[in-house]
């Protein structure tokens, strides 16, 4: 019997076909529609602030794609013709398409190199990742044709329907890519979306064709067993320091974000195919979008926090760094229901209006823009009431309208006079959520038993799962007595170590990792850490 368990969860961790990801990303975030790439808004390319011809492409532009071109018969980074499109952007969800070309064509040529598109949950951050590529070497004769593109998670086995225009689409696999190829692709999605599933670059900044909300909670690898598997390699976390100025509008990841857009965007960093006119400053520094600022102002505003930054790039464990897993699940903030986004990306601002009787108020950010709503909800319960021009800082979080709020509020400079808050409101909510604990409490240590007991299962199946992953998932050399044999490889579940001792370096010495529930400091208790008995 238990031979057989084994078989069925190993089993089940086989590479999926696009229907079963197509079906999983329709159901736990949106289906997504045929759609046109002609009917996308073309994202210019310049040169001198004028557009160019189709062909040929330039050699270099004022803004280029900024996007690996490795295909054999690419053109560069500034052929024209690519597409952007919205095809869902609300409260729930967004759904972006961009149709790429690599080569430049004819002016109104249907055909594309390469076709991506994102979705996004605005309601618990998962993110869905499916591309098309054309047949390499790439050729201006040959390519995508773009006119009637097939969705890539409302599958079935009959041939899709043609477009209004009497446009035939093939079958949907013989488009897009299975996921196991997306997912180990080089480089791999997280590598370069680290920090958010929408990357507003000016290339694509260009259009209007871009969701409009970057903020939100953002698990990139929640959907896909070939996904999971794949960027648990790649030890991928969110970074930031205490007050700082970038990260209050904008989230940081270790990959792409430290190593390559943190410099792109702020003058630091090669852009390939860039000319003169985008490497002079303000075209130089895309950081804060729409730079208005004078150079020295600039300079001002953000030299210290990218200097931060890149410490915490370089050591994210040093004095100052803040990180935190990407799509951890046990740690995300909630407020009135709303997920946010996870991680301590804080700001500052002045407490400018408060409104006792409602329970809300609005706060002036430092950094300037828009007065922020602020709930009594998300201020500290210590006792004293909110105080008109007080300094506080804050997340960024969702309101029950879907807009975007102060949440998390820490209070840094308190007055003298305080009043105690009213505390009629406070106390008849506090009950309600005692009230809820209780009611929930027996269900909850049900529910810790059940995964107790489940516990050795999945254990014996994760070993299975690492002993069947390509070999860039290779388990590390035995340890030396004093752990210099281990290395941070991006594993970060107990059912991914082998012993006790490498338990114990991994959570001293690695980001991420999940295996001290406790956080009394011994890992992995129930699987290696079992006091004199462990292995």
């Amino acid at each position: 019997m238990r031979a057989l368990l084994l078989l069925w969860l190993i089993g089940s961790t086989q590479a999926e076909t696009l229907f079963e990801y197509g079906r999983q990303c329709a159901a736990q975030i949106s289906e997504i529609p045929a759609f046109n790439c002609m009917a996308g808004e073309e994202i210019p390319i310049t040169v001198d602030g004028q557009p160019v011809p189709p062909q040929p492409a330039p050699a270099r532009c004022d803004r280029p794609s900024l996007l690996p071109q490795n295909d054999p018969g690419s053109q560069g980074q500034c052929v024209p013709g690519s597409r952007a499109l919205v095809l869902r952007d609300d409260k729930t969800a967004q759904v972006s398409a961009v149709c790429r070309k690599q080569v430049a064509r004819p002016a109104g040529s249907a055909l594309f190199d390469e076709i991506n598109v994102i979705s996004h949950s605005l309601k618990d951050g998962k993110t869905c990742w499916f591309t098309a590529k054309a047949a390499a070497p790439l050729t201006a004769a040959s390519g995508i044709d773009g006119r009637w593109v097939p969705s890539p998670s409302t599958l079935t086995r009959k041939p899709p329907p043609a477009s209004p225009e009497g446009v035939a689409a093939p079958p949907a696999d013989k488009v897009w890519l299975p996921p196991a190829k997306v997912a180990w692709s080089q480089p791999a999605c997280v590598s370069c979306h680290d920090s958010g599933p929408f990357m507003y670059s000016p290339y694509i900044a260009q259009t209007t064709k871009l969701p409009g909300d970057p903020f939100g909670y953002y698990q990139p690898k929640a959907i896909g067993e070939d996904f999971r598997r794949a960027w648990a390699t790649l030890n991928a976390f969110g970074i930031t320091t205490r007050g700082n100025t970038c990260t209050a509008c904008h989230r940081m990841g270790n990959m792409n974000s430290c190593n390559v857009t943190m410099a792109q965007s702020t003058g630091r960093g090669h852009q390939e195919g860039g000319d003169e006119w985008s490497k002079k400053y303000p075209q130089s520094h895309w950081m804060s979008p729409g730079n208005l600022h004078s150079q020295a102002q600039w300079d001002e505003q953000f030299t210290d926090s990218l200097k931060q930054l890149a410490a915490c790039c370089a050591d994210p464990r040093g004095a100052g760094a803040r990180w935190w897993s990407t799509g951890r699940r046990g740690s995300r903030p909630s407020v009135q229901g709303k997920y946010v986004r996870e991680g301590c990306m804080r700001s500052t601002g002045i407490l400018r209006s408060w409104n006792d009787d409602r329970g809300f108020g609005f706060i002036a950010p430092a950094q300037g823009g828009a007065e922020l709503f602020v709930h009594i909800s998300a201020m500290p319960r210590d006792g004293s009431r909110p105080t008109v021009g007080e300094t506080l800082s804050f997340e960024l979080g969702r309101g029950k309208n879907g807009k975007v709020q102060a949440v998390n509020v820490i209070r840094t400079a308190i007055g003298n006079d305080l009043k105690p808050v009213r505390g009629r409101r406070s106390t008849r909510t506090e009950s309600r959520r005692v009230g809820w604990r209780g009611q929930g409490l027996w269900l909850c240590l049900v529910i810790a038993i059940a995964a107790w007991g489940f516990k050795s299962y999945r254990a014996l199946a994760h070993r299975q799962q690492l002993e069947d992953m390509p070999a860039t998932l290779a388990t590390p050399e035995p340890a030396t007595s004093d752990g210099a044999a281990y290395h941070c490889d991006g594993r970060t579940h107990c059912s991914h170590m082998t012993s006790c001792a490498e338990a114990t370096w991994f959570i001293n010495h690695c980001p991420g990792t999940k295996m001290d529930g406790d956080h009394d400091g011994v890992p992995c208790e129930q699987q290696w850490c079992q006091g004199l008995g462990a292995r």
